[in-house]
């Protein structure tokens, strides 16, 4: 059963603020985003769990928790610049938090640093992402008596538990990347890039690598891959 689907964001607001010196910059952001409609496949979940309503007084709560109707995300980050020489390092952490459950609290951040030779640069960074991981608890999120429902409302609700989980997972990230590479400017106009990444994805964190939620990683995974990069300025 897939309920997830994409989202819009509408009314973004924000502000950002920097400082900067010859050899150093620090930045701070902050931008709020508003959503004016639930997505078809969330409401078709939150109408699903309201039909356990005879089994499960409570439901209502629950099923709202799912709302993104005039629902808020917010976005916040802090980073910065530091020249050292022929060394430049580099570094940011952001997060992006709702109080909504199909909104999944999202981590994430990256160190990188570059050293130059004349029109040769050599770099590494560090990034990763990370969120929570939500699971559908009888027990904690119902308080349902499992023995008390008959079989039909039974596999409803074990349809139910697989799309709170994929609506609430549908947007979580985890993972690590390491990358090295180095850039040559040929020219003022023309510059070949090479760059190789090695990234660790936690199971069910694949998110950014998806393009059909139903694949989703039943485990862990490594993927490498190489880039060759060659751009032009006219």
């Amino acid at each position: 059963m897939q309920y997830a689907d994409l989202i819009e964001i509408a009314n973004i607001t924000g502000f950002s603020f920097e400082l900067q010196s010859f050899n150093w910059m620090v930045s701070t952001k902050f931008s709020r985003g508003h959503f004016d409609e639930n997505p078809i496949g969330t409401m078709e979940l939150i109408n699903g769990l309201k039909t356990l309503e005879p089994y499960w007084p409570d439901v209502e709560r629950f099923a709202t928790q799912f709302e993104l109707k005039d629902a808020v995300a917010d976005y916040v980050s802090i980073g910065g610049r530091y020249d050292l020489d022929n060394l430049t390092f580099y570094g940011e952490l952001a997060e992006v938090s709702s109080q909504e459950r199909a909104i999944a609290d999202l981590s994430s951040g990256y160190f990188s640093a570059t050293y130059r030779i004349d029109n040769f640069q050599i770099f590494t960074s560090l990034g990763f992402t990370n969120s929570g991981r939500y699971s559908f608890s009888e027990d904690g999120d119902t308080g349902l008596q499992l023995k008390s429902l008959p079989a039909q409302a039974f596999y409803q609700l074990s349809l139910l538990r697989e799309g709170t989980e994929s609506v609430a997972n549908y947007y979580a990230s985890s993972q690590r990347t390491v990358s090295i590479g180095g850039r040559w400017d040929i020219s003022d106009s023309m510059a070949l890039k090479l760059q190789l990444d090695r990234t660790d994805v936690d199971q069910g964190g694949d998110t950014l690598w998806l393009n059909n939620p139903d694949k989703s990683l039943d485990k862990d995974h490594i993927v490498h891959a190489l880039f060759l990069n060659l751009s032009f300025i006219f």
